[in-house]
């Protein structure tokens, strides 16, 4: 074999190894965010992450698979940090004894502690889940990495306010999830409404006012479904 031949070879070779999972699914998680999950092929995906489709196929198999996988990792994360402070809040008072304002502290601030930090990759899943969460394929993927989770906090909301009927509790609940999303989606129409705000400012600023103002807007709106 020719020495070009033999370097053509390990020149492929190199490139189809480069990518690990990790960077396939940092790759689809930017493309998801800026381009909707229908308009990203896997074409674009390995492209973005300097490798081949044959990698993700490898990894992954279909595009639906790394679109679960996606969600998957990152719930990982926050499912541990959520049930932590719920435990250990519960533990500190009772459960029993719970009320509405740190358990939605608990579940709020994993999610807003990493758009806050210097990981751009959380916040490209937030924008990428805020845009889709109420897509059926999304929200079934939503629900299977994240409900257990769910419905403990659930159960805590309704210690907390126990003359609350179950579906109101859930309503509650949905409000805030809908509400913690929509505070990540980037809307220019929103943004535009901030007289003089800076497109170009840090987004962790904006995460950092957010997060102050959406923990009393839901605390006051269970409050008033009593």
């Amino acid at each position: 074999m020719k020495k070009t031949e033999v370097k053509g070879a390990s020149s492929r070779m190199g490139k189809y190894n480069v990518a690990t999972p990790e960077k396939l699914l940092d790759a689809a998680e930017v493309l998801f965010a800026s381009r909707h999950f229908d308009g990203v092929s896997l074409q674009m995906i390995a492209e973005k992450a300097g490798t081949n489709v044959g990698q993700i196929v490898y990894h992954f198999g279909r595009k639906e698979a790394l679109l679960r996988q996606t969600i998957l990792r990152r719930s990982m994360a926050l499912n541990e940090d959520r049930l932590r402070l719920l435990t250990s809040y519960q533990l500190l008072v009772g459960k029993e004894n719970v009320e509405v304002g740190p358990l939605i502290r608990a579940f709020l601030e994993p999610y807003y502690e990493r758009l806050r930090s210097d990981e751009d990759q959380w916040r490209h899943f937030a924008l990428f889940i805020s845009r889709t969460a109420w897509d059926e394929r999304v929200s079934t993927y939503m629900r299977e990495c994240f409900d257990d989770v769910a419905h403990r906090y659930l159960d805590a909301f309704q210690a907390a306010i126990p003359t609350l009927n179950r579906r109101n509790v859930v309503r509650g609940f949905q409000f805030m999830l809908a509400a913690m999303h929509a505070s990540t989606a980037m809307d220019a129409r929103f943004r535009h409404m901030l007289a003089g705000d800076d497109e170009n400012r840090d987004l962790r600023a904006d995460y950092e006012e957010y997060y102050a103002s959406i923990v009393p807007f839901i605390i006051g709106g269970f409050e008033a479904l009593r």
